[in-house]
Protein backbone atom coordinates (compact mmCIF):
# COMPACT_ATOMS: atom_id res chain seq x y z
CA UNK A 1 0.00 0.00 0.00
CA UNK A 2 3.08 2.07 0.88
CA UNK A 3 4.99 1.92 -2.36
CA UNK A 4 1.69 2.20 -4.45
CA UNK A 5 0.96 5.50 -2.42
CA UNK A 6 4.38 7.05 -3.10
CA UNK A 7 4.95 5.88 -6.28
CA UNK A 8 1.28 7.35 -7.59
CA UNK A 9 1.09 10.33 -5.22
CA UNK A 10 4.92 11.39 -5.70
CA UNK A 11 4.35 14.14 -9.20
CA UNK A 12 1.42 15.40 -7.49
CA UNK A 13 3.03 16.57 -4.41
CA UNK A 14 3.86 19.79 -4.81
CA UNK A 15 4.30 20.76 -1.47
CA UNK A 16 7.18 18.37 -0.77
CA UNK A 17 8.71 19.04 -3.97
CA UNK A 18 8.65 23.11 -3.21
CA UNK A 19 9.86 22.67 0.29
CA UNK A 20 12.98 20.51 -1.13
CA UNK A 21 13.77 23.06 -3.45
CA UNK A 22 14.24 25.61 -0.24
CA UNK A 23 16.88 22.82 1.20
CA UNK A 24 20.79 23.47 0.94
CA UNK A 25 22.09 22.15 -1.52
CA UNK A 26 23.95 19.10 0.32
CA UNK A 27 20.98 18.33 2.30
CA UNK A 28 18.67 18.03 -1.36
CA UNK A 29 21.26 16.03 -2.94
CA UNK A 30 20.96 13.85 0.55
CA UNK A 31 16.71 13.57 0.29
CA UNK A 32 15.03 10.63 -0.27
CA UNK A 33 12.75 11.47 -3.07
CA UNK A 34 9.30 12.97 -2.03
CA UNK A 35 6.76 9.97 -0.77
CA UNK A 36 9.16 7.55 -0.15
CA UNK A 37 8.43 7.89 3.53
CA UNK A 38 4.82 6.74 3.05
CA UNK A 39 6.12 3.48 2.00
CA UNK A 40 7.37 2.48 5.69
CA UNK A 41 4.72 4.86 7.52
CA UNK A 42 2.09 2.60 6.06
CA UNK A 43 3.97 -0.99 6.35
CA UNK A 44 4.24 -0.07 10.19
CA UNK A 45 1.10 1.39 10.20
CA UNK A 46 -1.33 -1.52 8.79
CA UNK A 47 0.91 -4.34 9.80
CA UNK A 48 1.20 -3.46 13.15
CA UNK A 49 -2.14 -2.86 13.78
CA UNK A 50 -3.70 -5.62 11.81
CA UNK A 51 -0.61 -7.79 13.14
CA UNK A 52 -2.38 -7.60 16.61
CA UNK A 53 -5.83 -7.23 16.17
CA UNK A 54 -6.68 -9.07 12.94
CA UNK A 55 -9.51 -8.76 10.80
CA UNK A 56 -12.22 -9.30 13.63
CA UNK A 57 -15.79 -7.61 13.58
CA UNK A 58 -16.42 -9.14 17.17
CA UNK A 59 -12.84 -7.97 18.30
CA UNK A 60 -12.82 -6.17 21.49
CA UNK A 61 -13.11 -2.15 20.91
CA UNK A 62 -11.10 -1.41 23.58
CA UNK A 63 -8.63 -3.63 22.47
CA UNK A 64 -8.89 -2.08 19.03
CA UNK A 65 -8.00 1.49 20.16
CA UNK A 66 -4.91 0.76 21.97
CA UNK A 67 -3.55 -1.39 18.96
CA UNK A 68 -4.23 1.59 16.85
CA UNK A 69 -2.51 4.01 18.73
CA UNK A 70 0.46 1.71 19.10
CA UNK A 71 0.40 1.46 15.49
CA UNK A 72 0.11 5.01 14.64
CA UNK A 73 2.88 5.96 17.29
CA UNK A 74 5.08 3.73 15.83
CA UNK A 75 4.16 4.36 12.09
CA UNK A 76 4.83 8.26 12.97
CA UNK A 77 8.08 7.15 14.75
CA UNK A 78 9.55 5.20 11.85
CA UNK A 79 8.26 7.84 9.07
CA UNK A 80 9.67 10.58 11.32
CA UNK A 81 13.49 10.65 10.25
CA UNK A 82 12.59 10.00 6.29
CA UNK A 83 10.33 12.83 5.82
CA UNK A 84 12.65 15.89 5.23
CA UNK A 85 10.40 17.71 3.59
CA UNK A 86 7.99 17.81 6.73
CA UNK A 87 10.92 19.16 8.89
CA UNK A 88 11.43 21.86 6.20
CA UNK A 89 8.09 22.87 5.97
CA UNK A 90 7.51 23.02 9.44
CA UNK A 91 10.71 25.00 10.19
CA UNK A 92 12.60 22.53 11.72
CA UNK A 93 13.06 19.35 13.62
CA UNK A 94 11.40 20.55 16.71
CA UNK A 95 8.22 22.05 14.55
CA UNK A 96 8.28 19.02 12.94
CA UNK A 97 8.24 16.82 16.18
CA UNK A 98 4.73 18.85 17.19
CA UNK A 99 2.99 18.54 14.35
CA UNK A 100 3.28 14.68 14.06
CA UNK A 101 2.68 14.13 17.53
CA UNK A 102 -0.28 16.58 16.50
CA UNK A 103 -1.49 13.36 13.77
CA UNK A 104 -0.87 10.48 16.26
CA UNK A 105 -4.66 10.54 17.44
CA UNK A 106 -5.83 11.54 13.65
CA UNK A 107 -4.18 8.52 12.51
CA UNK A 108 -5.51 6.13 15.00
CA UNK A 109 -8.64 7.06 15.07
CA UNK A 110 -8.51 6.78 10.68
CA UNK A 111 -7.33 3.22 11.44
CA UNK A 112 -10.02 2.56 13.86
CA UNK A 113 -12.28 3.63 10.48
CA UNK A 114 -10.54 1.55 7.87
CA UNK A 115 -11.00 -1.72 10.19
CA UNK A 116 -15.47 -1.05 10.96
CA UNK A 117 -15.05 -0.39 6.97
CA UNK A 118 -13.20 -3.76 6.38
CA UNK A 119 -15.05 -5.23 9.19
CA UNK A 120 -18.80 -4.35 7.81
CA UNK A 121 -20.57 -2.40 9.76
CA UNK A 122 -22.61 -0.09 8.10
CA UNK A 123 -25.11 0.95 10.66
CA UNK A 124 -24.53 2.93 14.42
CA UNK A 125 -26.38 -0.05 15.35
CA UNK A 126 -23.35 -2.21 14.49
CA UNK A 127 -20.70 -0.57 16.25
CA UNK A 128 -20.04 -1.45 19.91
CA UNK A 129 -20.46 1.63 21.07
CA UNK A 130 -23.97 1.43 20.82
Amino acid sequence: AGGAAALVLAPFDVLRHTAAMGLPAQAAARRLPAGVSTVPFMAVYLGTFYGLVGVDPAGPFQAKVAAAGAAATMAAAVEFPLDRAKHALAGGRASAAVATAARIPLSALLLLAYDRILCGATAVQDTPLS
